[in-house]
């Protein structure tokens, strides 16, 4: 019996051309439908005290719910950055006990 040799497949040049070009245009096709949407409108994420606690609210919704203002603004931050890397503008506002600043 021959002695069968297993090897990885990885993508000719040619075919792992394809696919980066595939990806960048896929790419570009995501970032021109969200800057299609509100190219000039950023996304706000504000950090609110809410119920006791302080949440990050987006568009009328809470999540990352904590009893440190720091950990809201971490996760508000985080947020926004990953808005951010998909092409949209962002912000964070971040409300004190006596309003914005």
């Amino acid at each position: 019996m021959g002695r069968s040799t297993l090897r990885p497949s990885f993508p000719t040049g040619a075919q792992a051309a394809r696919s980066i070009a595939g990806q960048a245009e896929a790419h570009a096709n995501r970032r021109t439908r969200m800057s299609a949407s509100s190219p000039s409108q950023p996304l706000i994420f504000r950090v609110v005290q809410h119920d006791g606690a302080w949440s990050v609210e987006h568009q009328g919704h809470y999540s990352s719910r904590s009893p440190d203002k720091a950990v809201a603004v971490a996760s508000a931050t985080k947020l926004a950055r990953a808005a951010i890397t998909v092409g949209r503008p962002a912000q964070v506002r971040i409300e004190g006990e006596t309003g914005y600043f």
